[in-house]
């Protein structure tokens, strides 16, 4: 947590991350793969495992020696999660589980954008991020929020 940062920044964060987890498990649980919806609940708890994991390595780890040579997040946060798309890209398993997923509930899932976005923007104000990464700046992944269930339905369901 960001010290001086007023407590409603983390706590829409948190349920921002919560929201995202929820409607993935979602988009899971709608796949017209069988195997995909026995399997949601298992990829639920290894994304909650993920969170958990990443948020001790961010308050014991990534925070205490900001000077490793490579930067410990890149060892423990980005290249696991390179390893693990190019698992689910390369493989067969993999890439059935991809297409599996719902293109309409993976499509809804960028509602998240909107809290993100009033999250970086109060970041802004309270001097921890640039302007630059806010929808005042250069920053207007908000659109993609706002436009996410008109694209779901009308692209997706309704094939327009």
């Amino acid at each position: 947590m960001i010290i001086g940062l007023p407590l409603y920044v983390s706590l829409v964060f948190g349920l921002t991350t919560a929201a995202t987890l929820f409607l993935f498990y979602r988009g899971l649980r709608m796949s017209n793969a069988a195997t995909t919806r026995k399997q949601s609940i298992h990829v639920l708890r290894f994304l909650i495992s993920w969170l958990v994991i990443q948020g001790f390595l961010t308050q014991y780890v990534y925070s205490t020696d900001t000077d490793s040579v490579p930067p410990k997040i890149v060892l423990f946060g980005i290249l696991p999660m390179i390893l693990g798309t190019a698992v689910l890209f390369l493989t067969r398993k993999g890439k059935g589980f991809v297409d599996s997923l719902p293109l309409a509930g993976l499509t809804m899932i960028n509602v998240v954008r909107i809290p993100v976005e009033v999250v970086l923007c109060w970041l802004f104000i309270n001097g921890s991020v640039p302007e630059m990464m806010t929808f005042e700046g250069r920053n207007f992944d908000i659109i993609a929020g706002i436009t996410a269930p008109l694209i779901a339905y009308f692209g997706v369901v309704k094939k327009k």
